[in-house]
């Protein structure tokens, strides 16, 4: 800030907090888009498995937020929900599949298709030694539906970083300061 420049935190009003949500939606948005380009750069190998699933999870998690109930008020979420069905049918699709993933397998392990747990008792000479408890524990490793899903993904929470500044953060700039020049994103 320069000499003379003066900053003021505002709270406690229902603009402020609009701002506050929507602010927080575009950065939740921005950063699922960078972590999944950061996975996109990895190696699809077996010494990078783990970071990348981490990545996809956390990228998830991330772009969920966004529409799940928590600190967010309910008409900003249902603000985003209209910039999703404005999206076309292929983004759409991604969406749903980030949606499904995060409920059915990320937040909750519930689809048997998506992971399965299976527990054998081994026994290694009959009665001479005591029996072993594997335990075997396998799950997919990332939605094989739409095929290009890692792209996709990344440029859906790019779009909707970029529509949430356009369609909501920008104009509630303007409304705070009526002659302030809005600052444009492009694609």
């Amino acid at each position: 800030m320069a000499f003379g420049d003066f900053e003021n935190t505002l709270q406690g009003n229902d603009l402020v907090t609009k701002i506050a949500d929507y602010s927080s939606a575009w950065w939740d948005m921005l950063h699922a888009a960078q972590i999944m380009h950061a996975r996109s750069e990895l190696v699809q190998d077996a010494a990078h498995y783990f970071v990348r699933r981490g990545l996809l999870d956390g990228a998830i998690i991330t772009y969920s937020r966004c529409f799940e109930s928590g600190r967010r008020r309910a008409d900003v979420r249902a603000g985003i929900r209209t910039l999703i069905d404005a999206l076309d049918d292929d983004m759409k699709a991604v969406h749903e599949t980030v949606d499904w993933w995060r409920d059915k397998h990320i937040a909750h392990r519930v689809d048997l298709e998506l992971e399965t747990v299976s527990v054998h008792l081994l026994w290694s000479g009959w009665k001479k030694n005591p029996p072993i408890v594997r335990t075997r524990v396998s799950t997919t490793a990332i939605p094989t539906n739409p095929p290009d899903f890692e792209q996709g993904f990344e440029n859906l929470a790019h779009t909707l970083s970029v529509r949430i500044w356009e369609a909501f953060l920008s104009p509630l700039q303007r409304s705070c300061s009526p002659n302030s020049v809005p600052v444009q994103w492009s694609n």
